[in-house]
Order: C-alpha cells, then structure tokens, then sequence
C-alpha cells in the first residue's frame, strides 16, 4: 500500500488539498481525468497563446495564483493527468483507467474526492436541438479560447451563473439577447449571500 495520501480530482479543491499537505510535507497522489489541472473553472485556455482577458483580472489572478502555488510544491506531488477512476477495489484501493485505457489498482492510507461540481440539468423540449447548449457547455466553450457563439445568445435557468456567464460572453464579443432568471432576485441574493 501507498503511504500517500490520495486526491482524487485535479480542480481548485484537490490542487489545494495537494498544495497543503505538500506545505506539510506530506506527499500526495493526485488523480485527474482531463489534460490539465485546474478542473472546468482554473484550468485555463486548451491552447498557448489564447488570452483570457474577458474572464476579467480577478479570474487571471487566481489562476495564475493557484497554478504558480502548485507548481512551488509540485516536487511533493505525484500527478497522474488522463487518469479516470472508474471504480473501487474493497476499501483501501481504486481501479483507475489511464491514458492508454489500461486499468490499475490504486491503494491508499487515506483518500480525499475533490470530483467537482457538475451540471444539475433539466430536460427540457428542444433541449436537444443544435444551438441549444447547457449553461456548463457554454463555459467551457468561452474558457477554452476555441469556440464562440456566432450569433445572439439567450440564457435562460436559474442560479448566479447566468449573469456571470452573460458578462463572460459580453465581454468577449458575443451579442447576448437576454438573460431570463426562472427565479426571483431576491432569492438569488439570498443564495448568494449564504455562498
């Protein structure tokens, strides 16, 4: 068995999880199953050269931030990038599918699941139509530096993400036509504020 700790997740949560016990100097395992760490919200363009700018400075700062942090404690982390947990071996162990798609057994003393936030989607009618995207997609599409909308955007749901993914796309050209709130703004401002 490992004597290191293992993180499953290469986001905010398990590179600061990393970070810390590197501070300690406790080594660590961390499992990611993208490219690059930093997860959907600090893992920054998918290609050099794209600027991020629209994202707006307090964005870049914390990514360069949290990344640079990483990188000072990285001698103490062993990061494992295109690893996919796909299941559980007892209770001390997981099955982990690598790059290459060969399935390993992971032990550890202790784990820690920094897994992320994932998308609560409703189905909808038309919600499968082209141009209509989830509120995540379309993140990920402006923070990849890839994709653009081409035309008017509308978004439409609920939660505090709506207007800062509508600033985002402003902020980056794209014409947004409206943002429609399913709930009231004084429910949302006490949600946030609870944050």
């Amino acid at each position: 068995m490992s004597l290191h700790p293992v993180i499953v997740g290469g986001g905010p949560a398990g590179m600061a999880a990393a970070i810390e016990l590197a501070r300690h100097g406790v080594r660590s395992t961390l499992l990611e199953e993208a490219s690059r760490l930093g997860g959907v919200v600090y893992r920054g363009p998918l290609r050099d050269g794209v600027q991020l700018d629209y994202l707006g400075p307090r964005y870049s700062e914390i990514l360069s931030r949290l990344h640079g942090e990483f990188e000072e404690q990285s001698g103490l982390i062993d990061v494992r990038l295109n690893h996919r947990v796909v299941g559980a071996e007892g209770t001390r162990a997981l099955v982990v599918l690598d790059a290459d798609e060969h399935l390993h057994e992971i032990a550890y003393p202790q784990l820690l699941l920094a897994a992320g936030c994932h998308e609560r989607s409703v189905p909808f009618p038309g919600w499968t139509l082209p141009g209509v995207i989830l509120l995540g997609g379309l993140q990920l599409q402006i923070k990849s530096g890839v994709v653009k909308p081409q035309g008017p955007v509308v978004i439409t749901g609920t939660g505090p993400l709506l207007p800062l993914v509508a600033c985002q796309l402003h902020a980056s050209g794209v014409t947004v036509a409206g943002v429609y709130e399913a709930c009231s703004f004084g429910k949302i401002a006490r949600k946030a504020w609870r944050c």
